[in-house]
């Protein structure tokens, strides 16, 4: 295996399906790429998108169409092995809630994950960590039966400022990123979903000395590689995909970073 970092812009499939996720993530693996965000979507037979980046070579393993149970029994199990979760995506399977994860062996920073959290319990949730010195690095939403869902991924504090939000509209996360933008905070984490026939969204902002980040929260899969392409032209390149199914539409929800100025 080629462990060798040219630092090369990251690349990102969508619409994939599962059974071909293997191939393509060892084709990436070879080019010493890590695997860095993963999302399903598509409520009966989902597909996937996915991100893979050259910058972070470190060993890592990722699963999807997992049930709570089995999600659960992953995450210990690695955890025994001294590998942490790096990544979470609840999605929609035939009415079943299943998870998608990303776990990395390398140093372990100090975190804590919860998974299958009603909006009431995510709120609590974030209350206990927030006073015990950890932040949202990450949120899945999700939805079954007109009820929202959360995943999510707490870090011990670094002293940057951190903000989210989970309960986020169309109109209301343009509002709320303008005020992030305003307070000298930058978008790190964006996922959608449907609930009630509604789009919705979950978003972490943290400080930053320069907001160079762009995103699009309503992407429709037949834009995206026109975007992709376009977005290339100016130096900006995805992070994260993540996708959700709208009225029979898939759209996506994507970070575009400069990737000049972070390397």
């Amino acid at each position: 295996m080629d462990n060798t970092n040219t630092l090369s812009p990251p690349s990102c499939v969508i619409d994939f399906p599962n059974n071909d996720l293997n191939t393509k993530d060892f084709d990436w693996k070879n080019k010493g790429y890590k695997m860095t965000s993963i999302s399903g979507y598509n409520l009966t037979d989902p597909v996937f998108a996915a991100v893979w980046d050259s910058r972070n070579g470190n060993e890592y393993t990722f699963k999807t169409d997992m049930t709570s149970p089995e999600f659960q029994q992953e995450f210990d199990n690695w955890k025994t092995k001294g590998w942490w979760l790096q990544w979470v995506d609840g999605y929609e399977k035939n009415g079943e809630i299943m998870y998608a994860a990303i776990w990395e062996n390398s140093e372990n920073p100090e975190y804590f994950s919860r998974h299958g959290l009603s909006p009431e319990q995510f709120e609590e949730t974030c209350t206990e960590f927030t006073a015990q010195g950890f932040s949202p690095v990450h949120i899945s939403g999700y939805s079954t039966n007109g009820t929202s869902w959360f995943a999510g991924i707490w870090h011990k504090n670094s002293g940057t400022p951190t903000n989210f939000n989970c309960d986020l509209t169309l109109d209301s996360f343009e509002e709320f990123n303008t005020e992030m933008i305003n307070k000298g905070m930058t978008l790190h984490s964006l996922n959608g979903w449907i609930t009630n026939d509604e789009p919705k969204f979950a978003g972490v902002w943290t400080e930053t000395n320069e907001n160079t980040n762009k995103y699009d929260i309503a992407l429709p899969a037949e834009d995206f590689e026109v975007t992709r392409q376009e977005m290339w032209k100016l130096g900006f390149h995805p992070v994260s995909v993540c996708g959700y199914t709208y009225r029979d539409k898939n759209f996506f929800t994507v970070i575009w970073r400069d990737w000049e100025k972070e390397n």
